[in-house]
């Protein structure tokens, strides 16, 4: 462990003693790996979400995932992943280099060689973590992909406190993995041939971590983080466009009325726009799980846009002491999240729906959470219900048809 051992952890594992020690010590560990998702050994670490994925379009995708270590390759870091659909049939691959040229993240130079699938009109996670624990299983029912053969080169930098910087530039063939024209005044295309430079940027004034072997770990930062991302188009490039996307993220504790939590994301696009490189809208009403940051009334690739604003708030009222059972600490949490999207020229769009969500699409919701707690490996699991209502200009005719019911679920370390 990086930090000594304080008087009270001194005092419990002598009172456990040596036997004992090592079986509170296994499983906290198991459950810190299942966290930081990798199995930590002497010479490499292994991915653990690239053993086994599944999407509703390759199915089950079983594949493996090794980063070097300290140990085996000092400070060049050497990762290489590569997986098989079983729905698709096809293999997918990555390699990537990088090497620090100034330490503690001040500059890393890298490039990365890549065959792979990426969900078709998705906003650019550069630099972007996770808010809740939750959005990665919006994965699981993805049905629309675009295979990409892609080179990329990137800089890294952490140039002054809170801010960092990733430039990239990539090289990559995109295909559709479905039914798609798009119609310039030239011709159609099926396929992409793109050259792009790309700036991302995060900025956290005030933001505080800490280590965990070579995990860093933020703490909930008091102020607003901000994300900014920049793609042009380079010359080479057989399409020619321009995106802006901005994100931010507050969280605000009220002395005695719980946790309020907002994000808000704005992007413009200009230029040759296929599907891929446009707005998808962020729907998840197909999945009974809830997905946080997600609309979940709205279907996958329900709406499309260019232009658009959305944000997703809750505010979190804490649990209420109904019982002092462990297992049972329900939390009542209220949501609202609102859209609004534009898309420019729709007619360069064929053989897929291209509506937009101009008229502005808003649900409410609200959501019973840690209504069961489990305690496995030192880490907690809970499950939940929330109810979601649709509302506005594109609500259906009857109350069921806007109304979903949905499962939450929680996992915390």
């Amino acid at each position: 462990r990086p930090v000594p051992l304080n008087t009270l952890e001194v005092n419990t594992y002598s009172f456990y003693g040596d036997k004992e020690q090592l079986k509170i010590y296994q499983p906290l560990k198991f459950g810190e790996q299942l966290f930081f998702g990798k199995i930590r050994l002497k010479y490499f670490d292994i991915k653990l979400n690239e053993l086994i994925k599944y999407n509703d379009f390759e199915k089950l995708r079983t594949g493996l995932s090794i980063i070097s270590n300290e140990n085996s390759t000092g400070k060049h870091l050497i990762a290489t992943s590569f997986g098989y659909g079983w729905g698709d049939r096809k293999w997918k691959g990555r390699l990537t280099y990088q090497y620090p040229i100034i330490a503690d993240s001040k500059l890393n130079l890298g490039f990365s060689l890549s065959k792979d699938l990426e969900e078709t009109g998705i906003t650019n996670r550069d630099l972007v973590n996770y808010f809740y624990g939750t959005e990665w299983i919006r994965n699981l029912n993805i049905k629309r992909f675009d295979s990409q053969k892609k080179i990329e080169f990137l800089l890294d930098s952490k140039p002054i406190k809170y801010l960092n910087l990733l430039g990239k530039i990539q090289i990559y063939n995109d295909i559709p993995q479905y039914n798609y024209q798009y119609v310039r005044e030239a011709d159609t295309l099926t396929s992409f041939n793109i050259r792009t430079f790309s700036l991302s940027l995060r900025y956290a004034y005030g933001e505080k971590f800490f280590r965990l072997y070579n995990e860093q770990i933020n703490f909930k930062s008091p102020y607003p983080i901000f994300w900014l991302h920049v793609e042009k188009s380079l010359r080479q490039s057989q399409l020619d466009f321009a995106r802006l996307q901005i994100r931010g993220r507050y969280t605000h504790q009220f002395i005695m009325n719980g946790t309020s939590k907002v994000e808000a994301l704005v992007g413009s696009y200009w230029g040759e726009l296929p599907f891929f490189k446009l707005f998808n809208g962020l729907g998840s009403s197909e999945l009974k799980t809830t997905i946080n940051n997600s609309f979940e009334t709205m279907g996958y690739n329900e709406f499309m846009a260019s232009q658009y604003f959305v944000v997703f708030y809750s505010h979190n009222f804490g649990f209420f002491n109904v019982t002092w059972n462990k297992t049972i600490r329900p939390k009542i949490i209220l949501n609202f999240n609102y859209g609004l999207g534009y898309l420019e020229n729709k007619e360069n769009h064929l053989s897929i729906r291209n509506e937009d969500f101009r008229k502005g699409y808003a649900e409410i919701g609200t959501s019973i959470d840690d209504l069961i707690l489990i305690y496995p490996f030192g880490i907690k699991l809970s499950l939940g219900a929330s109810f979601y209502h649709r509302l506005g200009a594109y609500r259906y005719n009857t109350f069921k048809q806007n109304s979903i019911l949905k499962l939450t679920t929680g996992f915390v370390i």
